[in-house]
């Protein structure tokens, strides 16, 4: 683990310095980076029978072999324990993480330093620089220990004009998410908090849910929920609690579990 301003180079260090705002810039300034734990590729090794690319790729299920395994070849694999950032607000990203384990938070700072989480990421799921050149403004957390293989800018549109296969994954990938945040933006401009809630919860079960014990295999806090549904903390908290009584949902230790889906559907149908 490793201070920021040893992390980021001189330019980067201080346009994300300056651009974040007062509050925040002494808390992201303080939090540790990206830890250097850096996977060889050779403990990665691809064989036809050991479930990449299905289990721990599911982005490269379909392609071919061979093909998995150039793009594999440019990979570099880093590991993130819990609440590490893969990357800060105002870093200049020119990369591309596929996740092999764990999960993401994608989000934004307004400038009081408030955040708004835009998505949660799992395994298979793509992020970074894909469709714009230094891409900035957003970060990504690690919500757990998670592990992503990552492509440098360049490798990547190389094997976007390569392979159709790769470059219709990504697009469709791409698609997906858009259609995530249109949702999102609808439920903000015309659902109320609860209903948001639940909509949240009902999006994470069927992402990470257990089907047999209801549990939402993501640990997240009354202020993770909060972000996610763009309210306070203390709204969040009032309205989980709600849910609790009503006998919709338990919670503890930062733990989900859904015991009725038709009252969570029922929130806004």
């Amino acid at each position: 683990m490793y201070d920021i301003n040893t992390y980021q180079n001189r330019d980067v260090k201080e346009k994300s310095r300056d651009n974040l705002p007062g509050d925040d810039k002494k808390r992201i300034l303080h939090r540790t980076a990206p830890p250097s734990t850096v996977l060889r590729n050779t403990e990665h090794k691809i064989t036809a029978g050991h479930g990449y690319p299905n289990s721990q790729y599911a982005f490269f299920s379909g392609i071919k072999e061979n093909v998995v395994q150039n793009i594999h070849s440019r990979m570099v694999h880093q590991k993130y324990e819990k609440k590490d950032y893969i990357y800060f607000p105002y870093d200049q990203v020119e990369k591309i993480y596929f996740i092999k384990q764990g999960n993401v938070e994608i989000g934004y700072l307004d400038e009081s330093g408030r955040e708004l989480s835009l998505d949660i990421l799992g395994v298979g799921d793509v992020f970074g620089s894909i469709l714009n050149e230094n891409f900035s403004g957003g970060f990504a957390r690690a919500i757990d220990k998670t592990i992503v293989a990552i492509l440098n800018k360049t490798d990547f549109d190389e094997f976007m004009e390569k392979y159709p296969r790769f470059s219709g994954k990504i697009l469709r990938s791409m698609s997906d998410r858009i259609s995530t945040l249109e949702m999102k933006l609808q439920n903000l401009v015309f659902s109320d908090v609860r209903t948001r809630i639940c909509k949240l919860l009902l999006s994470l079960y069927e992402k990470a849910g257990d089907q047999r014990s209801g549990q939402i295999k993501i640990s997240l806090t009354h202020q993770d929920i909060a972000n996610l549904v763009a309210s306070s903390r203390e709204t969040a908290s009032l309205h989980l609690s709600n849910l609790k009584k009503d006998g919709t949902i338990a919670y503890e230790r930062k733990r989900i579990r859904i015991l009725s889906l038709r009252n969570l559907q029922r929130c806004y149908v």
